[in-house]
């Protein structure tokens, strides 16, 4: 993986505990930790997801960041 990630939210499903994030670049991203970044997601914003000692932030047009897990896709 990269360290660093560009791409658009294609949609996101909210859960009540975390928001999971599909992207324009197929990848799927689910929130880890609580954080009050997913709640100023929305489809179609641009996001930046990077890599720090080993964990990912997606970040958001407003600077919010949320801690994610790229999901793998289920067979």
């Amino acid at each position: 993986m990269p360290k660093h990630i560009a791409a658009r939210i294609v949609s996101i499903d909210h859960f009540p505990d975390y928001v999971v994030v599909h992207l324009d670049n197929q990848q799927t991203w689910k929130q880890v930790s609580d954080s009050s970044g997913s709640a100023t997601l929305h489809n179609g914003e641009s996001v930046t997801i990077d890599r720090e000692v080993g964990t990912y932030w997606l970040a958001g047009a407003k600077g919010d960041s949320v801690q994610v897990k790229l999901e793998t896709p289920k067979p």
